[in-house]
């Protein structure tokens, strides 16, 4: 089930309940009218199912009428790089020791490259 969590102006929430409980969720932020920031975060990456992925990208691209979607991820976080190139992502960049010691991988999504929504 997708929830709305209630938050701060600058970010909103939506998080992925089982069981009464919060098994995951996607963040959205620095949303520009043109572009949005989003991020993941689950204990367990089998909760962003298709159908959740799908619900999200809509919500971005027809709700918020973004232009793109934009997503950044620690270089060695493997799992992350494959949710995020698997629904169309495309690496644009990197930021240089981003996350102290490491590299933050930068990606973006334009509606037409999305795997899960047309038109």
């Amino acid at each position: 089930m997708l929830d709305k969590i209630q938050g701060e102006d600058a970010a909103q929430a939506y998080g992925f309940t089982k069981d009464g409980k919060i098994v995951g969720a996607f963040v959205f932020s620095e949303y520009t009218g043109h572009d949005v920031h989003m991020y993941c975060v689950s204990e367990n990456p089998k909760i962003f199912q298709r159908r959740y992925i799908k619900q999200m990208f809509e919500y971005c691209f027809t709700i918020m009428g973004v232009q793109r979607v934009s997503a950044m991820c620690n270089e060695s976080n493997i799992r992350s790089r494959k949710l995020i190139t698997g629904v169309g992502f495309k690496q644009e960049g990197r930021l240089r020791r981003y996350f102290g010691t490491e590299d933050a991988l930068v990606y973006g999504l334009l509606k037409e490259d999305m795997r899960f929504i047309h038109g």
